[in-house]
């Protein structure tokens, strides 16, 4: 297992990255199949400027689920941040219709701590799969903040999904959203839902405030075995603070102590 920095302020794709003094440049380089980084790897993103990639950052190394790949938000001194410091990796620069960061089910299991993935022409996050999000920001993506198609056991730890111009976190509806989970998460002024799950197969949120939602808070399709959604506040969303297309697969769902109030419409609707 080896450590890597990058600084994209004074550092170099050229350098060895094993140091702070000798530093790679970007978040980019680091996971585009050339840099060495491999499974159990931990690269430090130093906040010494913002990260603006002119393409989508195409993840091409994968961790594995015993030993992920760690990235994470650091200082200058290559320490890792506080609560609520970030690096930042912005997409003011992409062309339109691009997403920031784009995954797909061969390169997986990454962990990210402190990271804030922004301004996404298109997706901020698209088909991450197996990846865990801790104290991330996701936001203000010209579409959905985070997608995904068949993509499965993501999970989101205190993080803040915000401002992006479709859903929070969206799944194409033909697909299921299996196993991920939301804890802890702020999830609000998206334009669209703030959750919209597809059909969920074993998701859970929980401890969640999720407002202001242009549309329904959470939005679930078509079956929702094994799905939880408990103590959530759910609040001021534009349409139903938790809305069911179809009650005819719900097996075993639970909704359990949450407050769902001053929604639009319902704050249940089946």
């Amino acid at each position: 297992m080896a450590t890597y920095y990058v600084d994209p302020s004074s550092g170099s794709n050229s350098n060895a990255g094993t140091s702070t003094g000798s530093a790679w440049a970007s978040f980019e380089y680091a996971v585009g199949g050339s840099s060495g980084v491999a499974a159990g790897d931990f690269i430090y993103l130093m906040n010494t400027a913002t990260e603006t990639p002119s393409g989508s950052i195409t993840l091409s190394v994968a961790g594995t689920e015993a030993d992920n790949i760690f990235v994470i938000g650091a200082d200058s001194n290559g320490d890792k941040l506080s609560r609520g410091s970030y690096y930042t990796i912005s997409g003011s620069s992409l062309p339109a219709t691009t997403d920031l960061i784009q995954g797909d089910s061969t390169y997986k299991n990454y962990s990210f701590y402190n990271i804030r993935f922004t301004a996404g022409t298109n997706r901020n996050l698209d088909n991450m799969d197996e990846s865990k999000f801790i104290s991330c920001r996701i936001d203000n993506a010209t579409d959905h903040g985070i997608a995904v198609d068949d993509q499965h056991e993501t999970v989101y730890i205190d993080c803040e999904i915000d401002n992006n111009g479709g859903n929070g976190f969206g799944v194409d509806e033909t697909n299921r959203a299996d196993r991920h989970e939301f804890l802890y998460c702020k999830i609000h002024d998206n334009g669209g839902h703030g959750l919209g799950l597809g059909s969920p197969d074993h998701v859970t949120v929980a401890h969640c405030q999720i407002y202001d939602n242009g549309s329904s808070g959470i939005y679930l399709d078509q079956y929702a075995p094994s799905t939880e959604i408990i103590n959530c506040t759910i609040d001021g969303n534009g349409d139903n603070g938790i809305q069911i297309r179809r009650a005819a697969g719900l097996d075993n769902a639970e909704f359990c102590n949450n407050v769902i109030t001053n929604n639009g419409e319902w704050g249940i609707e089946f």
